[in-house]
């Protein structure tokens, strides 16, 4: 008996030390390949990779990324003829990824529905089916643009077709689903990811497009506004989608934009808050509620055209000093933004009889409405020909030579009060 177990535990001990020797020349090869990839020695690296997955019982996940970075390259420089045996390779290589190590957080379920569908490997169904699953169970792993549109032109390519079930209500969930989620990827990615996931929200809402009216999507809104009033997220798209598709006379844009602001508040729901306020005839408040906007955004840009719309709706009707130090601090932020001088100009224009002391000083108002109107065309060169125009026309309504002789301001200087507050150069002939 004790010859038997002291058989039984050197045979342990041998294996014990195998499998630490194997565990460790595992490790040397994994080390190696990733070095070989490094180098772009994918030939070396393929071979070696190659000898692990016959011999390495307990691979690592460093394994099987490695293995996907080589099929992935295998596939691309393979030849039409032996590509397709690759790709099936790497399929199951992801699922023998999934099987050792369930708990992966790879995403390799979506991967391997991309693949079924360029390569026609499954049917539509199916390969909806993988991501549906995907999406409902693994959604933080579910960030590939990619995957994410052909989730949903899957869908909507469904709902397209005769005698489908596929309701708006349904259709739209899903669409707020996926945009949604989106939506909390933008926020929490860099700047180029930033642009890539747009991008996608604007190509999902441009497919979706042709479905929506503003019947539609307030009825939808109503619908599930009360199931979605504490997500920031949701409310903030729903506001948003409304206002692009100027829906905002029903009152549920008001309750949706109020409860966005409160919920989660920013730039753009206090903009929204502004258009529900402007909409609603209360400039008062808009104008608080874009003053918000200006002040939460830190993008220059969208600061400079907030503050002209702010100038060009609310303060042009009712406080044209406060419209033009936002059109001023509009260009200050966007120096190449030439639309506020051509507001400003127009405004100026408008206000000849407002301004002057003396029919002359009226007159000369013309005079910088027209420079200003110039300023515009040297910014932006698609504005050149109008802002000459206009700028024309308003020097045909300023004084004459014969009014300036007669007045005995050539050469001088013209103050006007009130709100333009300028000072302006009479010409000397």
């Amino acid at each position: 008996m004790k010859h038997n177990l002291t058989i039984l535990f050197f045979a342990f001990c041998v294996s014990i030390t195998h499998g630490q020797k194997s565990l460790v020349e595992c490790n040397q090869k994994q080390l190696a390949v990733d070095s070989l990839i490094n180098v772009n020695n994918y030939k070396a690296a393929n071979q070696i990779w190659g000898e692990m997955r016959k011999t390495c019982e307990t691979p690592s996940e460093a394994f099987f990324i490695t293995g996907e970075k080589l099929l992935r390259y295998n596939i691309e420089m393979a030849d039409p003829s032996s590509k397709q045996d690759i790709i099936k390779n790497l399929v199951f290589l992801y699922d023998e990824y999934d099987k050792k190590f369930p708990a992966n957080t790879h995403g390799n379920s979506i991967i391997k529905a991309v693949i079924y569908h360029k390569n026609q490997m499954a049917s539509a169904t199916d390969v909806y089916d993988l991501l549906d699953r995907s999406f409902n169970l693994a959604r933080s792993q579910f960030t590939d643009p990619e995957a994410l549109y052909l989730y949903f032109d899957l869908f909507y390519q469904k709902a397209l077709k005769n005698n489908s079930d596929i309701s708006f209500d349904q259709l739209f969930t899903k669409f707020d689903q996926i945009q949604n989620h989106i939506s909390l990827l933008e926020q929490n990615s860099n700047a180029q990811s930033k642009n890539v996931y747009r991008n996608l929200q604007q190509s999902l809402e441009a497919s979706l497009a042709p479905r929506i009216n503003c019947t539609n999507l307030t009825e939808y809104y109503v619908k599930n506004f009360d199931s979605h009033q504490e997500d920031g997220v949701w409310l903030n798209n729903a506001s948003q989608r409304l206002l692009k598709n100027n829906c905002t006379i029903d009152s549920i844009y008001m309750q949706i934009a109020k409860t966005a602001h409160t919920v989660l508040p920013s730039s753009q729901s206090a903009y929204n808050l502004a258009v529900a306020h402007f909409r609603s005839r209360d400039n008062i408040q808009a104008a608080v509620f874009y003053e918000q906007a200006i002040s939460l955004n830190q993008d220059p840009l969208e600061k400079a055209d907030i503050l002209y719309t702010l100038a060009s709706t609310i303060y042009r009707s009712t406080d044209k000093l406060k419209a033009k130090q936002a059109l001023l601090k509009s260009v200050n932020f966007n120096p190449n933004f030439a639309k506020p001088y051509l507001l400003l100009s127009q405004m100026y224009g408008s206000a000849s009889s407002d301004c002057g002391s003396t029919p002359f000083e009226n007159k000369a108002i013309y005079w910088l409405a027209a420079n200003t109107a110039l300023k515009a065309g040297q910014i932006e060169s698609k504005y050149e020909a109008g802002a000459q125009k206009m700028a024309e026309s308003y020097r045909k309504k300023a004084p004459s030579a014969a009014e300036i002789k007669e007045a005995k301001m050539a050469g001088k200087t013209v103050n006007i009060k009130c709100w333009i507050n300028e000072s302006i150069s009479v010409p000397k002939n």
